[in-house]
């Protein structure tokens, strides 16, 4: 091939993943893929975006320990009250701040989630 024959695509050497019916494809996927991600770690990124705005001080996360859980077990109550607990004494001490408090009290209700399967 010339350079001159290169840069002038004829009907033969048009292939599908030209076409536009691929750049559609690839237009749908990319959608979903949004749409998968923003459902997924929505709420994870509202945090974080109003941790960037609001700047430290700004609160993150609604508190642990007001949630109400569905079909809690007594081991998972019992858990949740312990670890969020200590978090929420925590952050009324003044050890942790609001952005650590966010960080404790997720990980707190991730383990005694995975500890007290439903």
């Amino acid at each position: 091939m010339t350079a001159t024959s290169s840069m002038h695509m004829t009907a033969d050497d048009k292939r599908f993943i030209h076409s536009g019916a691929a750049r559609l494809i690839a237009l749908v996927i990319g959608i979903c893929l949004i749409a998968f991600m923003a459902i997924t770690w929505g709420s994870r990124i509202q945090e974080t975006a109003h941790a960037l705005f609001d700047g430290e001080n700004g609160q993150i996360i609604t508190p642990v320990g007001q949630q109400r859980v569905k079909n809690a077990t007594p081991a998972l109550t019992a858990c949740l009250e312990q670890r969020v607990g200590d978090v929420e004494k925590m952050k009324a001490e003044g050890v942790i701040n609001d952005h650590q408090y966010a960080n404790f009290s997720q990980r707190a209700r991730e383990l005694c989630y995975a500890q007290n399967p439903s």
